[in-house]
C-alpha cells in the first residue's frame, strides 16, 4: 500500500551496482506535485529501482504579472545555458546518466541529456503550447486518465495510460459520525469552493460544513453552518478528521487526478464531485454521488467545469436522505475501488518503466 515515504536516497546507503537509476523531475509544490513525486517514488522502487527526487522546478512567491514575466524569462535563460552545460558534463561522465528521467507535469528540457530515456506523466489543463516542440524528444507520455490519453493522442504515439494512486489513509478504528461534511480546499482555487459555500449558505438547515483552507486563500466567509478554518492542520489531526467525515464535498472544476477523491475514497468516505473528466474516472454514481455543471472554460488542453449550484443542492438533499445500508454500500464500493485501483497502478507503471527502457511501449 502507499504510504509517505521518499526516494531511496532517503535511505543513507549506496545504491548496488546494476541497480537501474531513475530520476523524478518536479516542483515540490507540497500539495499534489509532492505527493504525486512520492507516489512514483514508491512504485518504481517496489519495481526493484533505485529513485532520485530532483526538484528542479521553481516557481516565485509573488503573483504579480510582472514578477512572473521576468521569471519565465530568467528560467528559459537560466534552462538554456543548464542544458548545455549538463549536457557536456554528462559526456564526459561528471554527472552520471539515468536510465530514465520521469518529469512530473512540467517539462525541464535542460535535465534531457541526464537520462538515456525521458518520460512525462503532464497534467492537461497545465500544458502551455511552448512545450509541444519537446514532445517529440520524449521516449514516452505516461497519462493519469483516459480523458487525457485522448488529449495527448494528438501530439505523440508514445502515449501510454498508466493511472495513478493516492496515499491509503484510512484507519479502521475511527468510526464515521453521522452527517458531517467536510471540503478541503487547501491551496486550490479549482476545487469547486464557491458553489459549496453557495449552496450552504441557502441551506441554514444543513448540518454543519467543515472547511479547511490555506491561510495563504484565507477569505471572509459568514455561514452560520459552515466551520471555515483558513489554517494549516497538523497531519494527524487532519487525518483523524477525514476518517470521521462521512461526506467528503469535492466538486473540483479541474484536476490532473484527483488526489483529493481518489484519497477520500480510500478513506471508505462517501464522495461528490462533478460530472466531468478526469473527475467522473474516478467517482461514479455507485460509489459516490456525481454533481452536473453549469459552464466551462478552457484551460490548457483541458476544459474546466464548473458544478451547477443546483445540482449540489439537490445531491446534499440526497445524501441527507441515504439509508445507513445505502451509504455503507457506497462506502465498501469506495474503498474497493481504491484498493484495486492501486494494485493496477503499480502494475502498469512498473510495465511502462520497463518499455520505456527498451525503448518501446507497455501493452
Amino acid at each position: 500500500m502507499v504510504t509517505d515515504n521518499f526516494s531511496s536516497a532517503d535511505l543513507n546507503v549506496t545504491r548496488p551496482k546494476g541497480q537501474p537509476l531513475a530520476r523524478i523531475v518536479y516542483w515540490s509544490n507540497g500539495g499534489g506535485l509532492s505527493r504525486s513525486a512520492r507516489i512514483v517514488s514508491q512504485a518504481l522502487t517496489s519495481a526493484g529501482w533505485w529513485v532520485e527526487l530532483v526538484e528542479d522546478v521553481r516557481f516565485p512567491v509573488s503573483r504579480s504579472r510582472v514578477v512572473l514575466s521576468v521569471h519565465r524569462w530568467r528560467r528559459w535563460l537560466r534552462q538554456g545555458v543548464e542544458r548545455g552545460t549538463r549536457a557536456v558534463a554528462a559526456r564526459v561522465g561528471w554527472i552520471e546518466q539515468a536510465d530514465l528521467n520521469i518529469f512530473l507535469e512540467e517539462l525541464v528540457p535542460s535535465q534531457f541529456s541526464l537520462a538515456r530515456r525521458n518520460v512525462w506523466i503532464p497534467n492537461q489543463e497545465w500544458m502551455p503550447v511552448r512545450w509541444r516542440p519537446y514532445l517529440p524528444s520524449l521516449d514516452g507520455i505516461w497519462v493519469k486518465s483516459r480523458y487525457a490519453e485522448q488529449l495527448f493522442q494528438a501530439y505523440s504515439p508514445l502515449v501510454t495510460y498508466v493511472g495513478f494512486s493516492s496515499f491509503d489513509r484510512y484507519d479502521a478504528s475511527v468510526v464515521k459520525e453521522p452527517q458531517t461534511f467536510l471540503h478541503l480546499a487547501g491551496q486550490s482555487l479549482q476545487k469547486g469552493t464557491p458553489a459549496l459555500l453557495e449552496a450552504w449558505r441557502r441551506h441554514p438547515e444543513w448540518p454543519k460544513l467543515v472547511l479547511i483552507q490555506s491561510p495563504n486563500r484565507a477569505q471572509v466567509v459568514q455561514i452560520l453552518n459552515v466551520d471555515y478554518r483558513p489554517i494549516r492542520i497538523g497531519d494527524e489531526e487532519l487525518r483523524l478528521l477525514q476518517n470521521r467525515s462521512e461526506f467528503h464535498m469535492c466538486p473540483s472544476e479541474a484536476e490532473g487526478f484527483g488526489h483529493i477523491l481518489c484519497e477520500s475514497m480510500g478513506l471508505g468516505g462517501i464522495v461528490l464531485s462533478t460530472d466531468a473528466p478526469p473527475m467522473n474516472e474516478l467517482v461514479t454514481n455507485d460509489r459516490g454521488i456525481l454533481v452536473s455543471y453549469d459552464r466551462t472554460k478552457q484551460q490548457g488542453l483541458g476544459t474546466t467545469c464548473y458544478a451547477a449550484v443546483s445540482s449540489i443542492e439537490a445531491a446534499v438533499n440526497h445524501l441527507l436522505q441515504l439509508s445507513e445500508a445505502e451509504k455503507q454500500t457506497l462506502r465498501e464500493r469506495a474503498r474497493a475501488w481504491f484498493l484495486d485501483n492501486h494494485a493496477r497502478f503499480t502494475q502498469d507503471i512498473a510495465k511502462a518503466v520497463a518499455a520505456a527502457v527498451k525503448g518501446g511501449r507497455s501493452s
